[in-house]
């Protein structure tokens, strides 16, 4: 049986050695930046805080919500690739290539930080 997520960032330590693996930027697209300012956010994550550069801009309201909040930081950014950690599915098209999905009852597991670790470690010339 899956572990349920008890509160947030219970399973930072998941992904936090990722931090080791590739040089990576995190951008914060979660509801949680319309009530907390980013320091207290980026101060939540540990061994990525210094890895936090942003947040993506104003809400969207709409199909697929968070999917264009993201595309809309991408191309103001000029980011090509690009991966959203993500439990809301219905945040983002069927089938986005770009998203790793989360159980939302568990949060982040192993499955996700695997998928994470391999885009990292992909070679870009690929």
């Amino acid at each position: 049986m899956a572990q349920t997520a008890t509160r947030p960032f219970d399973r930072l330590a998941l992904i936090e050695p990722l931090v080791d693996v590739a040089p990576f930027q995190v951008v914060i697209s979660s509801s949680w930046r319309f009530h907390f300012e980013l320091s207290e956010i980026a101060h939540r994550l540990g061994r990525l805080k210094p890895l936090v550069v942003g947040t993506t801009g104003n809400a969207v309201v709409g199909r697929y919500a968070r999917h264009c909040e993201i595309l809309e930081y991408v191309n103001d950014y000029g980011i090509s690739d690009w991966r959203a950690l993500d439990d809301a599915y219905l945040e983002f098209p069927e089938n986005a290539g770009n998203l790793i999905l989360c159980d939302p009852r568990v949060g982040v597991s192993e499955a996700e930080v695997a998928a994470l670790r391999d885009w990292l470690c992909q070679d870009p010339l690929t």
